[in-house]
């Protein structure tokens, strides 16, 4: 059962910022953390203001960001989400999941990504790199503080978000 959770998540892993540069333990230990969840056309994965327990990586689909009711962002394929979640302290989430299109997510708890950063402790100065690269270049850009969104492949109201061919070569 761990060879099919890992062979079926890793694709999508190791084409997430976050995790790339992990070494091959921590990589199949998130792997065999990840959860799926399907989610129909039309529900919220999460809204703003409730607890944040886990991230999202997307397998198929598309989700929709907002914030107040407006449209920050669209992630699709292979982006991710929701990782704020993931940091130490208590987190509300600053803003709305919800799905365009049917789509089938991977999550990761904050509770496994705890307990594989003790076995893996460079998995948490990989993600404080991510974060420190994210921060430059929007400051780069000029793109507002977005903390749960790395892939951003297009936005409705026309803001420059950054995609993920455009983070890891940065």
């Amino acid at each position: 059962a761990g060879e099919l959770l890992d062979s079926m998540y890793r694709d999508t892993i190791v084409c997430v910022p976050l995790f790339c540069d992990l070494e091959e333990g921590a990589v199949r230990e998130i792997c065999l953390a990840m959860k799926p969840m399907n989610v129909m056309q039309g529900e919220y994965i999460y809204k703003e203001n409730q607890l944040g327990r886990e991230m999202y990586v997307i397998e198929e689909g598309e989700v929709q960001l907002s914030r107040y009711g407006l449209v920050i962002g669209v992630i699709n394929k292979s982006g991710f989400f929701g990782e704020s979640a993931l940091q130490p302290g208590r987190r509300l989430r600053d803003r709305s999941a919800y799905a365009r299109r049917d789509s089938m997510l991977a999550l990761l708890s904050k509770l496994d990504c705890e307990q594989i950063a003790r076995d893996y402790p460079t998995m948490i100065a990989s993600f404080e790199r991510v974060a420190a690269k994210k921060t430059k270049l929007e400051g780069e850009r000029h793109v507002p503080r977005n903390p749960d969104v790395f892939h951003i492949a297009s936005s409705t109201i026309g803001t420059p978000y950054l995609s993920a061919r455009q983070f890891v070569h940065a």
